[in-house]
């Protein structure tokens, strides 16, 4: 379990060093994230990465015992956040959302966790600004409202659930690039969506295969999550917690990007199925069902 946090840390510690880095940037005056992206990465690859590592961020700040730890874990989560509204991706906004109710809706919850929950709440909205806030409402915008991102979005889309129709096998892996041509793009065009181009180009055993990866991970997670199955440490409901939240902000995040080899999503599957492979291997005499705060969930 040590080993575990260990790498959560890491994980959580590099993304919340990454997005200091993209806010020095923009507070100097350049929105590097926004223009430039980082790694090879563009503003929607870099926010579904920063998403992904926010449930970590989110659990392991309400889980910690020191203070220090509390404060360097949700200062990284201040600075993710911020990050991933000045990026200007929707899909990154729409994930932040979701992967913030979902942490609410997992953790055992005090009078102090709904306080905190408005104040963090209040202030997202504070620093959206009405650039990112109006940013935000085309994601809901009518078809004749829709900016051309947006809507060629949703074509290709559209594309790839009928090249799944055509070719319930795929098209080869790595060969949506060679039919987006027929769908009257240029040859070389990503679908922007992860899972859809995955089934295009995978099948729909491909497409399959892919979700219950992560499906399965947060499957077997949510009854250690949900006080549902007894542990003999409360770390274990901490981790399956930070797990679930993390890989469901990213499912959401992935709908708007196609970034198949993002290596976060998959070191956070590495560290659910390690907790449900420790929890194997504890003796149920030893066990517990009380929650983190001595009560259920």
């Amino acid at each position: 379990m040590d080993r575990l946090k260990q790498l959560a840390w890491v994980i959580l510690a590099s993304q919340g060093y990454l997005a200091l880095e993209f806010n020095l940037w923009y507070l100097s005056g350049y929105n590097r994230l926004w223009h430039d992206g980082f790694g090879g990465m563009d503003n929607n690859c870099n926010a579904i990465a920063l998403v992904t590592s926010l449930g970590l961020g989110l659990i392991l700040g309400i889980g910690a015992e020191k203070w220090w730890q509390k404060a360097l874990a949700f200062l990284a989560v201040a600075l993710m956040v911020h990050a991933v509204l000045f990026s200007f991706s929707r899909g990154g906004m729409v994930a932040l959302i979701v992967t913030g109710g979902v942490t609410f809706y997992l953790i055992p919850k005090r009078a102090v966790h709904y306080l905190g929950a408005i104040i963090v709440i209040a202030l997202v909205i504070r620093l959206a600004g009405p650039e990112v806030m109006a940013r935000f409402s085309t994601v809901f915008a009518e078809k004749q409202e829709r900016d051309s991102s947006a809507e060629s979005r949703l074509i290709l889309w559209r594309a790839c659930i009928d090249t799944m129709e055509r070719e319930p096998l795929g098209i080869g892996a790595g060969n949506w690039g060679e039919v987006v041509e027929r769908y009257g793009y240029q040859r070389g065009k990503l679908a922007h969506t992860l899972w859809l181009q995955v089934g295009a180009e995978l099948g729909l055993p491909g497409l399959a295969f892919l979700v219950l990866f992560y499906g399965l991970c947060v499957v077997r997670l949510w009854p250690i999550a949900r006080s549902r199955s007894p542990v003999p440490d409360p770390s274990y409901r901490q981790m399956a917690r930070m797990v679930i939240a993390s890989l469901i902000g990213f499912a959401v995040s992935a709908q708007f990007v196609s970034l198949d080899l993002l290596e976060h999503p998959y070191y956070v599957a590495l560290i659910g199925a390690g907790t449900v492979k420790l929890l194997s291997t504890e003796n149920p005499e030893e066990m517990s069902e009380d929650d983190d705060y001595g009560g259920d969930a």
